[in-house]
């Protein structure tokens, strides 16, 4: 009778022995793989990281393509000075006023390109000053730098204005890249 309980205890410490080695071996896997899945977890987080990085960088350029077209937007074209000096001529025709270019000069050296531009505007004084006011304000970037205003000896009614204004020019390589 002895021999039963001994073979029972023998028998089950083998099974108990038998199980912790499958445990083992099993928890060697389960680890190598958590950490094989934690490896992979961080590649892919570097990758969206990555991808959203690029994500900005192109949201960013294509606002920065936007800013930068309206801020061309507001420069005379080098093709296009012609129609430009056509449409203050025709800004003064539907004011009232005679507009009548003078020179048109490259101003070098100065930070941004700009043309010189000189103007004669004659009409009443009010349709003169009108006209002055909307060739300033108008969408493109001009800013009055000279202004003299007088009338002819014996004519108070007819006013004339000689008006020097810098214009921003967009360069010639950027007029051709921009939509």
């Amino acid at each position: 009778m002895i021999r039963r309980p001994l073979s029972d205890i023998l028998g089950a410490a083998l099974v108990f022995i038998a199980a912790l080695g499958g445990y083992i071996i099993w928890y060697g896997t389960v680890t190598g793989e958590v950490e094989k899945a934690a490896a992979l977890s961080q590649e892919l987080g570097a990758h969206g990281e990555a991808d959203s990085r690029a994500a900005l960088a192109r949201k960013e350029l294509l606002e920065l393509g936007q800013k930068e077209a309206d801020v061309y937007g507001h420069l005379v074209a080098t093709d296009d000075i012609v129609p430009f000096l056509e449409s203050l001529e025709a800004t003064g025709e539907r004011l009232g006023t005679k507009v009548e270019v003078a020179s048109v000069a490259n101003s070098p050296g100065t930070p941004l390109n700009t043309l010189t531009l000189s103007l004669r505007i004659t009409g009443d004084f009010n349709a003169v000053m009108r006209t002055l006011g909307a060739i300033e304000y108008q969408t493109y970037d001009t800013v009055l730098t000279n202004l003299t205003l007088d009338t002819p000896p014996g004519s108070s009614a007819q006013w004339s204005a000689a008006a020097t204004f810098a214009v921003g020019v967009m360069p010639a390589a950027t007029a051709t890249t921009t939509p």
